[in-house]
């Protein structure tokens, strides 16, 4: 989110911790959308973030407000990243009997925005399926219409929920859910591998689109009176 000062590459310096405690195995009435992507207003995630390019910086998601639209309820998160910081990033998300749902996105560079809204509040697309147990798999597709040209554009995805895993990040060490997704959108497919820890969220996920990868490391979440690991910003190198 903010900009950053932080140390080149040969400056940095890892943090000491102790080995974090291995999380319980996964229950299947953990395995919920709502319970693996938790919504609530403050809810604050940052992350660590390589590209492959080799760039490393932070990227911060936070849920700063509820907003309602057609009388559904929104949660709407704050998507800012340390490289970019006039650019910013608003997702409108929210829960339904299908999964995660995420209508509208808003990006703000400069004095200029530009608004999509992925199909209309009765037909919403399907992020993350109501239950992540393994071998779920889904799709979804809805007419995006993007209001800077004033059309309507499809918007594909398909996904597949492909098991569990115990993964580390900066944050420490949990069980998670490992969720492949595939998007068609604008005439580019983007693939996104996420996994999710029931509590938590997305602890790590890599997008690939094109020639470019982008992967993304928990560094620091805090969750109601939960918290995990640090928002200490100075230990990655920002190389834009």
């Amino acid at each position: 989110m903010p900009s950053q000062s932080v140390p080149r590459p040969n400056e940095v310096k890892p943090e000491r911790r102790g080995a974090p405690p291995r999380q319980s195995p996964l229950s299947e009435s953990s395995l919920t959308a709502t319970r693996c992507f938790p919504l609530a207003e403050g809810n604050h995630w940052l992350y660590e973030v390589e590209d492959s390019k080799g760039a490393r910086y932070y990227s911060e998601y936070q849920i700063e407000r509820i907003e309602e639209i057609d009388g559904k309820k929104f949660y709407v998160s704050l998507n800012t990243m340390s490289n970019q910081p006039n650019l910013f990033t608003r997702l409108y998300l929210t829960h339904t009997p299908a999964g995660l749902s995420n209508h509208r996105i808003i990006t703000t560079s400069g004095h200029k925005s530009a608004v999509v809204d992925y199909g209309s509040r009765s037909d919403l697309p399907v992020q993350l399926p109501t239950r992540l147990t393994s071998d779920t798999e889904w799709q979804s597709r809805v007419d995006a219409k993007v209001y800077a040209t004033h059309t309507t554009e499809t918007y594909h995805l398909r996904g597949r929920v492909e098991g569990e895993e115990v993964i580390s990040v900066p944050a420490g060490e949990f069980a998670a859910a490992r969720v492949v997704t595939v998007t068609q959108w604008q005439g580019k497919s983007s693939t996104t591998t996420a996994w999710y820890a029931p509590g938590v969220g997305q602890i790590k996920f890599t997008n690939v689109t094109g020639d470019w990868r982008h992967t993304y490391s928990l560094r620091g979440a805090r969750l109601g009176d939960r918290k995990y690991g640090s928002f200490s910003q100075n230990e990655v190198a920002d190389t834009r």
